[in-house]
């Protein structure tokens, strides 16, 4: 029976084990599961609080074409819940080119769904759960795109 206590431990702790490995995960840029808000600002000192409680990190670049970074936080625990990309008056051409180097880098994704006549979402999961949102340029109204990254950990995510 004492050779079996190790065993027994160890199966009891792998849950643990798992999540705190999750927490090491990357979850965006530079920024890892399981950080805090204190954490977030000491590696970008340019972010500035909004109005939600996130941290909005300036602008970044996915192909050329601008993108803001927003991180969001868990209200209870403090750390990062989720990292959104968000992008405006986007060319269809670039919006399949961005879609194109997501597919390029996660594979295919595990869901694709349309939204309405000119919105598709596509999702991907594995260690970070990937989601782009965006709407197609119609006449004159330009395309959008939010790129959302989210802890498979947080249970906050649609289930699909």
């Amino acid at each position: 029976m004492k050779a079996l206590l190790p065993v027994i431990a160890f199966v009891l702790a792998a849950p643990f084990l798992h999540a705190r490995e999750g927490a090491e995960t990357t979850a965006w840029g530079k920024l890892k599961w399981g950080m805090n808000r204190d954490q977030v600002q000491s590696l970008y000192p340019e972010a500035k609080p909004e109005k939600n409680e996130s941290l909005s990190l300036g602008v970044v670049s996915i192909l050329e074409f601008p993108f803001t970074p927003e991180v969001r936080f868990d209200k209870g625990s403090g750390a990062i819940l989720e990292v959104r990309l968000k992008g405006d008056a986007l060319t269809n051409d670039k919006i399949a080119e961005i879609v194109a180097l997501y597919s390029k880098k996660y594979g295919q994704p595990s869901h694709e769904e349309n939204i309405g006549e000119a919105g598709r979402s596509l999702t991907w999961k594995g260690e970070t759960i990937i989601n782009i949102f965006y709407t197609m340029a119609v006449g004159d109204l330009p395309g959008m795109m939010l790129i959302r990254y989210e802890n498979p950990t947080s249970g906050t995510f649609e289930s699909i």
